[in-house]
């Protein structure tokens, strides 16, 4: 079937149907201009409507919704306590007489103990400040931890999320005859290149055994991300599409377990570990994927 360039441009941007999808995707395992084509498309196509992407609000932390809770409620009684009660009629209405020297003397009297009240109130609130500022400054800095750990998971997980969309993207153009033709000496290069990644980034490097699932390994590639170096191990398996190990330093990225997902006839499993992503896209179970990212653990 022939392919216009419009065609090409909706499969590379996601617009076709699963039905669509399907056939483009048939077609392409057995085009190899078609294949071509797709990648050169996939390569020019820039990734606008990453730059309009909402982020999601951060959860306020649990420990400060219920500090913020504790305080309106003291507030509401403090404003109750200072509430003046309503006077009756008769009490409101009083009569203004002239002070006699009595009277003159209970006021002084009464100022100087209104004066020795405001002073111990005073003192108390010193007091209360000493011992709270403590309390309060702890609380602020956890509160802030919180919201800046959950600011960085959200930032690794969306980064990571975009490191696995491009390699499954750019895997998803791959098709049998790709690597079918493979040097002897290809573990040996594959070795040799991997030696001096290591050497110059933090990347750490291995090559995973899969011939237990059928798979050998074919070739290793230096590919880039986001600045950073990523090796693409590729391996093959007759009559089907190949296979992508991928692997890529990280150093700003907490532990992320291992968690599945699709991408065109794909599967896809990945983590972060040690710093360092991790992805296996192949057209396997999700269960299959599992247990070779496990397996892979004896090499990393």
């Amino acid at each position: 079937m022939k392919y216009s360039e419009i065609d090409i441009l909706n499969f590379v941007d996601g617009c076709l149907n699963d039905a669509q999808t399907a056939e483009f995707l048939a077609e392409l395992r057995v085009n190899p201009e078609l294949a071509n084509l797709v990648e050169l498309m996939q390569a020019s196509k820039l990734p606008i409507d990453k730059a309009y992407e909402q982020e999601s609000q951060t959860p306020v932390p649990p420990a400060l919704r219920n500090r913020v809770a504790a305080l309106i409620v003291d507030n509401a009684r403090a404003n109750n306590a200072e509430k003046p009660q309503e006077q009756s009629g008769e009490s409101a209405l009083k009569q203004v007489e002239v002070p006699n020297a009595n009277d003159t003397a209970v006021t002084r009297s009464s100022d100087g103990l209104a004066k020795l009240g405001w002073a111990v109130c005073l003192l108390a609130g010193v007091a209360i400040g000493v011992v709270m500022s403590p309390i309060y400054s702890q609380f602020k800095n956890a509160a802030v931890s919180d919201n800046t750990q959950t600011l960085a998971e959200i930032s690794a997980l969306q980064s990571h999320e975009r490191f696995v969309a491009r390699v499954a993207d750019y895997q998803s153009l791959y098709v049998e005859n790709t690597v079918s033709a493979v040097s002897d000496s290809r573990l040996q290069q594959a070795q040799i290149l991997l030696q001096s990644l290591s050497s110059r980034s933090a990347v750490q490097t291995g090559i995973p055994d899969f011939t237990a699932y059928g798979y050998e390994f074919a070739r290793a590639q230096e590919l880039g991300f986001e600045g950073e170096v990523l090796v693409q191990l590729v391996y093959r398996k007759p009559g089907a599409i190949p296979l992508a190990f991928c692997y890529m330093p990280k150093a700003s990225h907490p532990n992320l377990a291992k968690q599945v997902s699709q991408h065109h006839q794909l599967q896809a499993v990945s983590w972060i570990e040690d710093s360092q992503q991790f992805v296996i896209v192949a057209d396997e179970s999700q269960a299959i994927l599992r247990k070779m990212s496990d397996d892979s653990a004896v090499v990393f």
